[in-house]
């Protein structure tokens, strides 16, 4: 429900900052700047100040509970191969429709956001074990060392190896 649709059924301001929160919420991850218009319009509104007209998401994007399943189902099958088809049953949506609708609401390409939560993926099971990269590579879904190799060294700017020694070097700084 949007924030305008419960502003119609139930104009308490409680109804309407708890709308506008939500919507906050439910926006953080594809726009930031939206949800930070959002939270001042709220805190406006809570301190009794006038507050420029906030503005409404996109339209043409995703719905927020198809954008928070399509992600979730992309993080529980980082191992195995995840196609735009898949995706898109997800989300209850034709592929072309769901890829453009998609596109909108996190500003990349499904493909792209799926290496994007491999390599991130990735990167947490370095920090947390001593794994083989070849292991780590096969538990999030890249078809060998290599790949995973050449993914992270293009968003992260170092190969896994090097990455990983200078994440395992900062605690130790730390602490001395």
């Amino acid at each position: 429900m949007t924030a305008h649709a419960i502003q119609e059924a139930d104009s308490t301001p409680f109804a309407i900052l708890a709308a506008m929160l939500e919507d906050a919420a439910n926006s953080i991850d594809r726009d930031i700047g939206f949800a930070l218009d959002r939270i001042v319009a709220v805190r406006d509104m809570l301190l009794g100040r006038q507050s420029k007209a906030v503005p409404q998401p996109e339209s043409g994007g995703l719905a927020p509970w198809q954008a928070r399943q399509v992600a979730a189902y992309v993080d529980a099958h980082l191992d195995v191969t995840i196609s735009n088809d898949d995706l898109a049953a997800v989300a209850r949506l034709s592929t072309g429709h769901f890829c453009r609708a998609f596109r909108q609401t996190f500003g990349t390409t499904p493909h792209a956001f799926v290496m994007q939560r491999r390599v991130d993926n990735a990167s947490t099971m370095m920090m947390r074990s001593s794994e083989p990269l070849a292991i780590i590579a096969a538990a999030c879904g890249f078809t060998d060392q290599a790949h995973l190799s050449r993914l992270f060294r293009r968003m992260k700017g170092d190969s896994p190896a090097t990455w990983r020694r200078q994440y395992a070097a900062r605690p130790l700084a730390l602490a001395a």
